[in-house]
């Protein structure tokens, strides 16, 4: 079982946290160019990933990852073309305005 996605960082970070999260062996591989944040890149080592830094923009790392699924068969976790995965990134943004709301002190909804 394994997963790629391609990212400049959050949604990496994303990835490595689920499958870090689930444990077992889900090997997980992800695509990032040469020009993502070092932060991001340090935070993504601490994970047990497989970080490979290609080309200069997401595009190109997008492509890698394609590549890369459809050589191995891994699924492709892809931010933008997957709707759950956006569906779910929309609900992240939700969770963070309420927290957010929560934090002004403000009551209800």
């Amino acid at each position: 079982m394994g997963w790629v996605a391609a990212s400049a960082g959050n949604h990496a970070l994303g990835v490595a946290f689920a499958a870090a999260a689930l444990g077992g062996p889900i090997r997980v591989t992800l695509f990032v160019p040469t020009t993502a944040p070092r932060t991001k890149l340090e935070k993504l080592r601490t994970f047990p990933v497989e970080v490979r830094q290609v080309g200069n923009t997401y595009d190109d790392a997008h492509g890698a990852a394609q590549a890369f699924a459809k050589r191995t068969g891994v699924m492709l976790a892809d931010s933008v073309e997957d709707m759950l995965l956006a569906a779910g990134h929309g609900r992240g943004l939700r969770v963070g305005e309420a927290r957010d709301h929560h934090e002004r002190g403000a009551v209800g909804p």
